[in-house]
């Protein structure tokens, strides 16, 4: 069955692009723009998943919402407190994901494997240009490392495995432009990944709710 978008795709969409309007022609209207795209979906989540909200995802979402605003304050503590915020939200998407059911087979062996060599690697090539951070970021891509994992070991929902691999994308794109050398479009890379991967999580999230608690 073809995908549609609803009503809320086209304005979460909007957002998107208003934050990436804002990036290039009026930065300062980001502190309003940014925040919103993930504020949308913590909305957006409430109303749909009403009465079976999961504390855990609006933990998750409390704090995406904290790390984008901190890391848009370019500052070595509000870095730092934007990880932190993101580390919580990755533990709580892991715990999430850990909870539904799980089924290996060849392929998503590979695909583990494929995943933890790159965060190997990236770790392996990098450590040292991390500087006083390299521990934290060490902990923090094995964090992220198993949020991707723990997401394709479930069967509850492909769109969380695919959310979970482009926040990946999106956050070592962000470390490699921060600590080790400049990538072109970066910021758009970076957001575009990210809200994705937001929105791809809340929608399977809601996809596995709604089949655990179908309206009467």
């Amino acid at each position: 069955m073809s995908w549609r978008p609803g009503k809320f795709d086209y304005v979460f969409f909007f957002l998107v692009f208003l934050d990436l309007w804002a990036m290039h022609l009026y930065p300062g209207l980001r502190l309003l723009t940014k925040p919103l795209i993930v504020s949308s979906l913590l909305v957006y989540y409430v109303m749909k998943a009403g009465d079976h909200q999961q504390a855990v995802i609006l933990t998750a979402l409390i704090f995406a919402l904290l790390g984008d605003i901190f890391l848009m304050f370019d500052a070595p503590l509000f870095f730092q407190l934007g990880l932190g915020a993101f580390l919580v939200m990755q533990l709580c998407y892991t715990s999430y994901f850990s909870q539904q059911k799980k089924e290996m087979d060849a392929l998503k062996w590979g695909i583990v494997g494929g995943v933890v060599l790159v965060a190997l690697l990236f770790n392996g090539f990098y450590h040292s240009s991390f500087g006083a951070l390299k521990w934290p970021v060490l902990f923090y891509t094995l964090a992220i490392t198993a949020m991707v994992v723990t997401a394709i070991r479930q069967t509850g929902s492909s769109l969380l495995f695919y959310g979970a691999l482009l926040f990946m994308v999106s956050d070592l794109s962000l470390a490699y432009h921060k600590f080790v050398a400049a990538i072109p479009m970066s910021g758009v890379l970076v957001m575009i990944t990210y809200a994705f991967a937001q929105w791809l999580i809340v929608k399977g999230i809601l996809d596995i709710e709604s089949r655990r608690y179908p309206k009467a």
